[in-house]
This record gives structure tokens, sequence and C-alpha cells, in this order.
């Protein structure tokens, strides 16, 4: 094996293999949007379920227009609103997640 391709193992095994300071950081971030997201979901429940829709069932504006009985114009409108408000709510865990004091 050459030197070269032991060095670059060497590397993408030190990249690849989690640390302590690798899991404390997932916990930390895990423990963080619990938080936002219990936040969320107190201050507004139905932006919370549409947001939930879209990441954790996979729902598409169509589906989700059918379900809110709204066009796809409305249906559209708050979704936006609904994103927006996600991101308040979840600004710090996007703080600590991206390491910036905005978020955009």
């Amino acid at each position: 094996m050459s030197a070269e391709l032991a060095d670059r193992l060497a590397d993408l095994s030190r990249s690849e293999v989690p640390t302590p300071d690798d899991d404390a950081r997932r916990v930390e971030l895990a423990e963080c949007f619990q938080r936002c997201w219990i936040r969320f979901e107190r201050a507004a429940p139905a932006h919370a379920t549409v947001i939930a829709w879209i990441v954790e069932d996979g729902l598409r504006n169509e589906e989700i227009a059918a379900l809110l009985e709204r066009s796809p114009g409305a249906t559209r409108e708050f979704i936006s609103q609904c994103r927006k408000r996600a991101r308040v709510h979840l600004a710090e865990w996007y703080e600590l997640a991206l390491g910036r004091n905005e978020v955009t």
C-alpha cells in the first residue's frame, strides 16, 4: 500500500468514526430540536402539523390542499406561513446546528 493511500485511509477513518464529542453534539442538537418543536406545536399547532406532514409524511402541496380543503393557491400561501413560523420557533436549533447567529 502506498503512503498516499495509507494517509487517505487514515483521514477517512478519522472522519467516519464518531468521537465522544460527536455523540454529545448529536444529543445536544436532538434535545434542542425537541424543545423548539414542542414550543412550535404549542404556539402554532396547525402550522406544526402541516410541517410534520411535509417532513415526516412526505405529503405534497396537492395532498395537503385536500386535507385542509383549500385551493392550491391558498394552500401554497398557508404552507409558506407554516415555514416562516417554523423558522422562528426553530431558530435556536438552526443557530446551534449551523453555527450562525441569524436564520434567513
